[in-house]
């Protein structure tokens, strides 16, 4: 099938949304997966290395409780943003179609909130950029998330889930290698992920498929409806409700881990700044091997064998495990092993979760607005997570990571634990 092909996607019309959409090329799951890569480096960037850099490049002493500030106000903006801009995409009637307005618009907003934090001369307006960066990621992630239940058939979901997990975690080592090769000038660090970002997702915006919604099937839109944006009743969807509790809770989890590795390498290992961007590498291009690894051959695993569930109950639980021998680390060998060990249970997660949860999804007409409210269990994560972690930190004494990371390994426990109850999804 071409990826232009319009006439052949029923999933793009709503109405039609509850029908298998036939299956798609290769050609479009490479577009779509480097669009999702090229975001991803653009986003996990700042939140892995740069974003931390530059706020002890400004406020050396207050570090954590900046870093905590930028990051929580930036997740809540994502959390409020990402449902309403579902909503409004599920209804957008644009020659454009549903999806690639927001898409556009949202990645050129990334663009300018990154150049904004990476230009700042103050923690005020880096959090400032951050929220705005945020903000635009949520309008981009909203529309992209859609595009799956739209276009895929649950036959070929797990292997596309495994490819984006692939690319998100090679998305950190190249998020990586390009801090450590511009050489500690972090205007560039940030703004060469922002631009791959950019041309990744306007790439995928050209060649997408997109419809616009019916007219006559959409329903008014009050500020009632925009409340309703935030919330999928649990009680007639249990499935949905269990998959976002789980989700939400390996998102602490993945939240504690990626807004402290450079600290935890800092103040627990005791390795100067300037020599975080070199060991993050090689951490990341190692764990790129191991993640790339599980993500493929759990995706395709889980499609072959039609189940799904297994194969996030046991990420999660080995994730807890990787958490805890990270808290016992005392060196950054030992903490380069249990981190490989995550690296294995992210990249099976990653390629599984999403395939999950587009099969209990509750209204095929409004894909992107409970994809949306999916994404709040990703994101509220980032919010409470640096607002948590201090307290922690603090447990007899200051700067207890083992503290810290115990929780975190906790927390994939619980994520564990919440997806079992889920009933229609093997």
């Amino acid at each position: 099938m071409s990826i232009s092909s319009l006439d052949a996607l029923p999933g793009t019309v709503p109405g039609a949304a509850s029908a298998e959409p036939p299956r798609v090329s290769t050609g479009f799951i490479c577009a779509y997966t480097f669009a999702s890569f090229a975001a991803w480096v653009a986003l996990i960037t700042p939140i892995a290395m740069t974003l931390a850099l530059r706020v002890q490049q400004l406020d050396p002493e207050g570090k954590a409780g900046s870093l905590a500030l930028a990051t929580s106000l930036g997740a809540l903006v994502n959390m409020l943003v990402g449902p309403i801009v579902g909503l409004l995409s599920d209804r957008t009637t644009l020659r454009m179609g549903r999806r690639r307005p927001w898409m556009a618009l949202g990645i050129v907003g990334g663009f300018l909130g990154l150049l904004i934090v990476a230009t700042a001369d103050s923690i005020p307006i880096v959090v400032l950029g951050w929220c705005v960066t945020q903000a635009m990621f949520a309008v981009n992630g909203a529309a992209t998330s859609a595009i799956m239940p739209d276009l895929i058939p649950e036959s070929q979901r797990g292997k596309l889930s495994g490819l984006i997990g692939m690319s998100q975690q090679i998305g950190v080592a190249v998020g990586v290698t390009i801090t450590q090769l511009v050489q500690g000038n972090l205007f560039l660090a940030f703004m060469i992920p922002a631009t791959l970002g950019l041309v990744g997702v306007i790439t995928l915006v050209v060649v997408l498929p997109d419809r616009p919604a019916d007219p006559k099937r959409r329903p008014p839109l009050d500020f009632r409806a925009l409340l309703k944006s935030y919330w999928v009743n649990p009680r007639l969807h249990p499935d949905f409700g269990w998959a976002w509790v789980g989700r939400f809770m390996i998102g602490m989890g993945f939240a504690i881990m990626a807004n402290y590795s450079v600290y935890y390498l800092t103040d627990k290992l005791g390795y100067k700044p300037e020599e975080v961007p070199r060991l993050m590498l090689i951490g990341s291009l190692l764990g790129m091997f191991v993640t790339t690894a599980a993500a493929i051959v759990g995706g395709i695993m889980s499609d072959r064998l039609g189940r799904r569930k297994h194969f996030v109950v046991a990420s999660a639980a080995l994730y807890a495990v990787g958490m805890a021998g990270i808290a016992s680390a005392n060196s950054f060998e030992v903490y380069l092993a249990w981190s490989l060990l995550t690296g294995m249970a992210i990249g099976m997660y990653s390629a599984i979760d999403l395939a999950l949860v587009t099969q209990v999804l509750p209204n095929p007409d409004n894909r992107a607005k409970d994809m949306g409210v999916f994404n709040i269990a990703s994101v509220l994560p980032q919010s409470i997570a640096p607002a948590l972690a201090p307290l922690f930190l603090s447990i007899g004494g200051p700067n207890n990571y083992a503290a810290l990371y115990l929780v975190a390994g906790s927390f994939g426990l619980l994520g564990a634990l919440a997806t079992l109850p889920i009933k229609s999804v093997r």
